[in-house]
């Protein structure tokens, strides 16, 4: 084999591989009352879904850090988040991804663990599932990414129970986390468990 043909098929074999073991990020939006009932929103763009065929669970990976703000006070809470970090993990049958129709979304109840500072508590997530091959959403051709199939889903966070709260602000309602048209990252060998990450 030629040096250079031999050279470019190193290349392009270390990047597929490099590709299929990336863990494509998803868009999170924060949502949050302050005590002064002053509404706030805020967007991540680094959210990690991921799912395991072998032990058909769910995982998420969200470190509240990565929130875009322009609250001072709010920006310094969460730039010191050594524990605020979101990790979840729940049952999720695969074969639901194959059962998905086009354009008819599928809804997929998981029961799991929600983790925050350090306090887990038993959680319940509806998952609604959407296959969108052919449409103008299918721009993400990872080879561990099912990118044809978009998923969606709400998280609920008592702010007590998981010991989540502003130094200066105290907040009154649940924090919602929300997710539309996410992606799905099929867990593969050599990749990352996302629930392993550290920010």
């Amino acid at each position: 084999m030629p040096k250079q043909l031999y050279k470019l098929f190193v290349f392009l074999f270390i990047a597929f591989t490099t590709r299929a073991q990336i863990n494509i990020p998803s868009t999170a939006k924060c949502k949050l009352m302050l005590r002064d009932s002053s509404i706030q929103s805020y967007h991540s763009e680094l959210c990690y879904i991921q799912l395991d065929e072998h032990s058909q669970e769910i995982r998420i990976f969200l470190n509240f850090a990565t929130f875009r703000t322009d609250h001072d006070s709010i920006d310094e809470w969460l730039h010191k988040t050594e524990h605020k970090i979101l990790r979840y993990k729940g049952h999720f049958p695969i074969e639901s991804l194959t059962s998905s129709s086009n354009y008819a979304p599928r809804e997929i109840l998981s029961s799991g663990t929600l983790h925050i500072n350090h306090a887990h508590h038993h959680c319940n997530i509806k998952f609604t599932l959407i296959n969108v091959e052919n449409s103008l959403h299918t721009n993400n051709s990872s080879a561990n990414t099912d990118h044809h199939i978009k998923i969606s889903f709400s998280i609920e966070i008592p702010p007590d129970r998981y010991r989540v709260n502003f130094k200066h602000h105290s907040i009154i309602n649940p924090i919602h986390i929300d997710v539309t048209n996410g992606e799905i990252n099929r867990f593969v060998s050599g990749m990352v468990n996302i629930l392993n990450f550290e920010h």
